[in-house]
């Protein structure tokens, strides 16, 4: 097991530098990039280099990605091993305060052996619950380092096809993008689930922290009006059934906050590599949308007020038009050059080029969805220079 957690702490060591080195290579490649203005000429040497680079950095991914699957499964061999070892817990403590209320009662030798006995099986469990717990926090910050070592690898991987695409022709780098914004889009999914089940299991903790508070206060009121030696042994379990409770609901309340992160980080990196997407496709095609952000939007005084109408998925209209590009059709032909989804399938423009952004950027990324939320426009531009 020691030789296990040495290993792991390499891989947490390891992963902590591949981070800090991606996110600084990163940022530079992104500010060589936006300093470019045109496609750089196809270059040769150039050209392989980039393609060397893409290929360690695939290989990284492969590699991290292999790392974190078996990483997952030591998180759940030891959470298994770590829930039998409370319940061999439970058992002998049930066990020992048992021999103890018979000692009590009877005190001879058989009961102060039978006494002694589980005593010294009790206190084996704990030491055995304790090491369990160890080996699976152990496990569950391997497995996070892991995630992270791998999501920088992810993120070398992009900028090395972000370089290497910078040598290829405009249709390679839409069709990188794309690719970018498809996985940003279906992380998003991912954490948006991971919120959502984040969310439930903060409401069960909660329904049942209030059962438990109830169960407490009625064992205490049966108390007061009987002080029996039961009613008082009532008390004492609902009062630890009482703190579990809350010691639950303060870890799924820590839970659903760091899914609401995840899911705001998610969408706006999502919301970012649509938008390179769409520059890219702006490149081969100069009327085509270009996404501007995700903004608050009031019924009462709207920021892109003509509803133009709604908008489908593939499978509902038939069609392999996107919904942005419907909306996009629907706003050339209103001769306007502001255009958002709204509410999943609504669409509506606006004449005025500056008059979306009027309500503010929405601060809750979790409503901008790729359609747009309630009261939440994703709005594209269509002017020539955006």
């Amino acid at each position: 097991m020691k030789s296990t957690i040495s290993v792991l702490v390499l891989l947490v060591l390891l992963a902590t530098s591949v981070y800090t080195l991606s996110v600084r290579e990163e940022t530079e490649l992104e500010a060589e990039e936006d300093s470019v203005a045109v496609v750089v000429q196809p270059d040769a040497k150039l050209a392989a280099e980039a393609s060397v680079a893409r290929k360690k950095w695939d290989a990284e991914v492969a590699k991290y990605e292999i790392l974190v699957a078996k990483l997952t499964a030591d998180v759940e061999r030891t959470h298994a091993v770590r829930d039998k070892a409370t319940k061999d817990l439970q058992a002998t403590k049930a066990a020992y305060v048992a021999a103890v209320k018979v000692n009590l009662h009877q005190k001879n030798a058989a009961t102060e052996a039978a006494k002694e006995t589980t005593s010294a099986s009790f206190r084996e469990a704990v030491s055995a619950h304790k090491a369990a717990v160890d080996d699976h926090t152990a496990a569950v910050l391997a497995l996070k380092n892991a995630r992270f070592a791998f999501a920088s690898a992810q993120i070398k991987l992009s900028a090395a096809q972000v370089a290497e695409d910078k040598y290829t022709s405009p249709g390679r780098r839409e069709a990188l993008a794309n690719e970018a914004s498809r996985h940003a889009s279906v992380n998003r999914r991912i954490a948006d689930t991971q919120a959502q089940r984040a969310e439930a299991a903060l409401k069960a903790s909660t329904a049942r922290a209030d059962a438990r508070a109830l169960q407490l206060k009625q064992a205490e009121a049966a108390y007061k009006s009987s002080p029996s030696k039961g009613n008082k042994q009532t008390v004492a379990a609902a009062t630890l059934h009482f703190q579990r409770a809350q010691q639950r609901l303060a870890n799924d309340k820590k839970h659903h906050a760091q899914a609401l992160h995840l899911l705001e980080l998610a969408t706006a990196k999502a919301n970012k590599a649509f938008r390179k997407h769409q520059q890219a496709q702006r490149r081969l095609r100069p009327d085509a949308p270009v996404y501007v952000g995700c903004f608050e939007e009031q019924t009462n005084n709207r920021a892109v007020p003509t509803l133009q109408g709604k908008v489908g998925s593939i499978f509902e209209t038939g069609k392999f038009v996107s919904p942005v590009e419907q909306c996009a059709q629907m706003a050339r032909k209103a001769d306007h050059l502001i255009f958002a989804l709204q509410n999943g399938n609504q669409c509506w423009s606006s004449a005025q080029g500056d008059s979306y952004g009027k309500h503010g950027r929405e601060s809750n990324l979790k409503l901008c969805g790729p359609n747009g939320g309630l009261n939440t426009n994703q709005v594209y531009s269509l002017a020539a220079e955006f």
